[in-house]
């Protein structure tokens, strides 16, 4: 505030001029600038809080989406090893499946080998025999002409006999028998639903309709069929109950039955409580978690 009296400059809330003595006169222009001035720091400090609190709200978010996309990249390569796991020991089972395949080949060949050697001795004996009864025939040629034709008659009755059972066991293609034994081995290796084993035998180059046939008739139980490949899931990683009844029905996965999966799973003996525990031991290896969030 300046005094009138001197043209000295004191302070806005002196009554006296510091200098002079003379009493200084109050007006309502010092009274706004002061208020203005108290506003506009007011202004100034309520400014600065909320760019701090934007900063703040922001580094949240943004350290919570990292999070998010550090769980989502953790579970997905989880997964993805898992599947790599599966794959690689089904590789393996198709590996042994082919060595079975060719050991049985070979055991086929020596078997075919020997069956012929078999039936070309028999076949030198049934000749040696068919001479002697020659000569034994011409001799006996007056003594059997009034048999002849009760021995014709008999002939048309046994070939007529085989003819009916011939009609009554009609044989199976060879393409159908083969995919029925390629059926059995596969489930000799590791467990599987009627839908996978289909498609497995078409990738072997079957038909769908031998497929079918095969795996129709290889006399397989889907049901126990899930239960095996429910265990060896729980052997590999930690389920639910509700996630390992997923994965035995998905199409992407084993492709049972909703109702072979249920069986499957609620009797494999498995205990929820441990389950549980080992898949937040494993989800801990990854990364940290809460206990809420985990």
């Amino acid at each position: 505030m300046k005094c009138k009296k001197c043209g000295k400059i004191n302070k806005d809330d002196a009554l006296y001029c510091d200098y002079c003595g003379n009493k200084l006169e109050y007006s309502k222009t010092n009274d706004i600038n002061k208020f203005n001035k108290n506003l506009g720091d007011k202004y100034k400090i309520i400014i600065i809080i909320f760019i701090m609190f934007l900063g703040i709200v922001g580094a949240i978010a943004s350290s919570i989406n990292s999070m998010n996309g550090d769980k989502s990249n953790n579970n997905n390569t989880h997964i993805n090893n898992y599947n790599n796991e599966y794959d690689n020991n089904y590789d393996s089972d198709l590996d042994d499946i082919e060595k079975n395949e060719d050991s049985n080949s070979e055991d086929k060949d020596s078997n075919d080998e020997s069956s012929t050697s078999n039936e070309m001795t028999s076949n030198g004996i049934n000749n040696n025999s068919s001479n002697n009864q020659t000569q034994s025939g011409t001799n006996n040629n007056n003594n059997n002409t009034n048999n002849e034709p009760n021995q014709n008659q008999s002939s048309d009755q046994n070939n007529e006999g085989s003819n009916s059972s011939s009609q009554q066991t009609p044989s199976i293609s060879k393409s159908k028998q083969n995919a029925v034994d390629k059926a059995k081995q596969y489930l000799k290796n590791m467990p599987f639903s009627k839908n996978g084993l289909i498609k497995q035998l078409q990738y072997e180059k079957f038909s769908t309709e031998d497929a079918t046939y095969g795996v129709e008739n290889c006399g397989a139980n889907w049901y126990e069929q899930a239960l095996k490949a429910a265990k060896q899931y729980l052997k590999s990683m930690a389920y639910s109950k509700k996630g390992l009844i997923k994965q035995l029905s998905s199409q992407y996965g084993s492709q049972f039955t909703e109702e072979e999966a249920t069986y499957g799973v609620e009797n494999c003996d498995a205990n929820w409580y441990e389950q549980a525990l080992k898949a937040a031991k494993q989800y801990l290896k990854s990364m940290a978690y809460s206990k809420k969030g985990l």
